[in-house]
Parts: structure tokens; C-alpha cells; sequence
């Protein structure tokens, strides 16, 4: 299912993609931690990111949550 997710936002055309999660099972799917990415209240190490346009470039921009985890 995350890999198929990943394919589908390819196709979309998005930059990256975050994931708030164990780092241990995330990097098998690419993700990976960056000193760069904070948030507030999460230890740094579950905070997650992955580029889909160039690996080795990580987007930038502000990250947004569905209301849910509001």
C-alpha cells in the first residue's frame, strides 16, 4: 500500500513527501530523517522525508497536516 502510494504521487507529479513514523521500518519505503526538518512536540528522528524528483535534493516548504491530527 505505501509503495503504491508513492507510484500514485509520482504520477502527480509531487516533489516529496513526509511521514511521521518508526525510521527503522520508513527507510525500506526511501525515507529518510534530515537535521533540516522539525516538528514541534516530535522527537527529530520519526519526522520522515522523501524526495520523489531528485534523491539526493530534498524539497522545502512548510508542512501541513490533515485536521484530523489537529
Amino acid at each position: 500500500m505505501i509503495e503504491q502510494s508513492i507510484l500514485l504521487l509520482k504520477e502527480r507529479n509531487i516533489d516529496g513527501l513526509v511521514v511521521l513514523g518508526d525510521p527503522e521500518y520508513y527507510s525500506r519505503f526511501g525515507f529518510h530523517h534530515n537535521h533540516r526538518f522539525i516538528v514541534e512536540g516530535v522527537p527529530a528522528k520519526y519526522f520522515l522525508a522523501q524526495s520523489l524528483i531528485n534523491i539526493n535534493q530534498l524539497p522545502s516548504g512548510i508542512v501541513t497536516f490533515h485536521k484530523a491530527f489537529e
